[in-house]
């Protein structure tokens, strides 16, 4: 990666923000109890179409800031740098959805390379959006098994709620698995092509 610029969207452009009212302060370990003893007085506190509309609200405000500055991120680079490179997009989570969003606005002007998602919400659903056409080996969609952002079931669920979502948190952080050297390998392979200017 040493040999990759990172062109990132600060969080003027994208806010990466879901209004939700945090369960636990940072780095404090609570058991699953009063995890959900909190959730419930976080319920009480805020009326609970007030909490929702808050989330959803926030979440889109996010994604919309996101979706409408990615564009102008990009043109703003390349006309203060003169540079014009092909891109590999990339984005984690929430920013998946935006990476999705500014596949085809690079691809219709000739300047996506490739795509890297980790858990995406859409990793299920690639239906959803209107997504650009890739070479096959141009397209990285990592989604760990039981992140309850990217596989939706009971079970991934249940664990978010009694882990602090510890898994989606997870991404490279312990020992790596096979699949994620895959992964590694795989965006590897990406990068290391001819990618980029």
């Amino acid at each position: 990666m040493d040999s990759v610029y990172v062109l990132a969207l600060d969080d003027e452009a994208y806010p990466a923000n879901m209004d939700l009212p945090p369960l636990a302060d940072e780095g404090e370990n609570i058991s699953a109890i009063e995890m959900v003893q909190r959730a419930v007085g976080i319920t009480q506190q805020y009326p609970i179409g007030e909490l929702l509309y808050s989330v959803a609200f926030g979440l889109v405000d996010s994604l919309r800031a996101g979706v409408t500055n990615a564009p102008r991120v990009v043109e703003e680079y390349e006309a203060d740098t003169g540079c014009k490179p092909r891109y590999v997009v990339a984005g984690f989570s929430q920013g998946a959805l935006i990476t999705t969003s500014v596949e085809k606005y690079l691809a219709d002007t000739g300047r996506l390379y490739g795509a890297v998602t980790i858990g995406n919400p859409l990793h299920k659903y690639p239906w959803m959006v209107e997504r650009a056409t890739l070479p096959e080996g141009k397209r990285v969609d990592y989604c760990l098994e039981g992140d309850f952002v990217c596989d939706f079931t009971l079970e991934a669920a249940n664990d978010a709620l009694s882990t602090k979502a510890e898994k989606h948190a997870s991404y490279f952080l312990n020992e790596l698995t096979a699949q994620d050297l895959r992964v590694i390998d795989e965006v590897a392979r990406l990068l290391g092509d001819d990618a980029g200017a």
